[in-house]
């Protein structure tokens, strides 16, 4: 399977670059209500309450990490201006090569 797949829906425009962030921004907001609907508890106690959020938070975050990580292999998403470098390669050494 060669990575990226999508090769042509690259953030060099900002239309594309908008398309792109608002996919990440839906996938990570969909995400976070289904946890959000997953740990939520019948107790209406104050430790649930914050329980609930923290946990939330944590997952969220995990979930953003990963859907992130996923549009950098499937559509060779992030860098902003770093687009700008000709590469086609999505693998593990150029997502953590400085520029």
């Amino acid at each position: 399977m060669r990575l990226p797949i999508f090769t042509t829906l690259k953030a060099t425009s900002y239309f594309k670059a908008f398309i792109l962030n608002a996919l990440a921004a839906t996938i990570i907001s969909v995400v976070a209500i289904e946890f959000r609907l997953a740990l939520k508890d019948g107790k209406n106690s104050y430790y649930g309450f914050w329980s609930n959020v923290i946990l939330t938070l944590i997952s969220t975050f995990i979930a953003s990490v990963l859907v992130y990580h996923v549009m950098y292999f499937v559509f060779l998403y992030g860098g902003g201006q770093l687009n700008l470098i000709p590469t086609k390669l999505a693998n593990l050494t150029e997502l953590f090569k400085e520029r």
